[in-house]
């Protein structure tokens, strides 16, 4: 009989909301006792401290399109298309380990899931979106390869198994409050400038700080991906354009004894250097966007810490002992 039910088995109800339940006791929760404070462009906002072993379900906006929400986050998270999908694909991380799809697009948190929340999930991509979905469905069987990347892994389990970055289904739908959508708890940010003087877009870092370089060459750093600094060709084909004296005099500022290096040397380490003044820019820009959103949304911000950036001695901050996550509160 190939007949198949309407409805999932009451079994299957009964397992999503006990590991619902499980995943919720594990995630992070804003206490005031983590509170402390700490002064951001002139700016005393308030930071919160999870411990490291807490866990967070993210999920990151606009994983798959190129659609700009930044006009309201708030607003288009209710309105975009996507919101007739009752699913929505998220991933657990363990404070600042775990896999991120990706860097430069808004990060939701949540730790308010409830019922039978959580559909399945998988230690890797389930391939749940457009037209290669994997549609919820106890009985479809039409994919038996993703069928197998559906499970239920308890959290720790899961963390362990995880391949990049795992993936978990939850219910999109939202059955508290006026809003049809599940409203995040809170935005997430990988990481913030190392120092106050790099709070400045990547524009007026490359202004301040590569002064000497042609209009055309600050451009082409502007706009230079990461992995464009992975080896020597991008930054040899713009030192190129510029003497040994100036190429050193920039150097020495960060290296007393930069006139001794070799010609390898002088291309690793002006490398280095310019990576790690873009990657500042592009933190800031991104930590601006994060800000943003999460006044759209009116939540806090959950800081990752894969920077020293609380070891930093002229950081503002009133530390009593040394945590490994900041939240800002908006």
């Amino acid at each position: 009989n190939s007949k198949k039910f309407e409805n999932s088995i009451p079994l299957e109800d009964y397992l999503r909301s006990e590991y619902t339940k499980l995943y919720k006791n594990s995630l992070y929760t804003v206490k005031k006792d983590d509170e402390k404070e700490i002064i951001v462009n002139g700016k005393k906002i308030k930071i919160y401290f999870p411990e490291e072993n807490d866990n967070l379900l993210i999920h990151i906006i606009g994983t798959c399109s190129d659609i700009d929400h930044s006009t309201n986050y708030q607003k288009n998270w209710e309105e975009f298309p996507r919101m007739r999908d009752h699913i929505i694909a998220c991933s657990l991380i363990k404070n600042n380990k775990g896999g991120l799809r990706e860097l430069n697009k808004i990060i939701l948190g949540y730790c308010n899931i409830e019922n039978a929340a959580i559909y399945y999930m998988s230690e890797s991509d389930i391939d749940s979106l457009d037209d290669k979905a994997v549609k919820y469905d106890v009985l479809n069987y039409e994919d038996t390869e993703k069928r197998k990347r559906m499970k239920m892994y308890p959290p720790l389990f899961l963390l362990e198994k995880t391949v990049g970055y795992n993936e978990i289904v939850t219910e999109r739908r939202n059955y508290k409050g006026n809003s049809f959508k599940r409203k995040p708890d809170y935005i997430i940010v990988p990481e913030l400038p190392t120092e106050n003087k790099f709070y400045k877009s990547t524009n007026e870092i490359i202004k301040e700080y590569l002064s000497f370089l042609t209009e055309e060459d600050k451009n082409k750093l502007a706009k230079a991906k990461e992995y464009e600094f992975k080896g020597p060709n991008f930054i040899k084909n713009i030192l190129k354009n510029y003497t040994k004296e100036q190429i050193i005099n920039f150097l020495s500022h960060y290296n007393e004894d930069a006139y001794l290096m070799n010609v390898e040397e002088i291309i690793k380490s002006f490398n280095d250097i310019v990576k790690d003044l873009i990657h500042q820019g592009k933190t800031y820009e991104f930590l601006e966007q994060s800000i943003k959103a999460a006044e759209d949304f009116n939540i806090p911000i959950v800081v990752l810490n894969k920077t020293p950036y609380l070891e930093k001695k002229n950081i503002n901050i009133n530390e009593k002992e040394e945590k490994k996550t900041v939240i800002f509160y908006l």
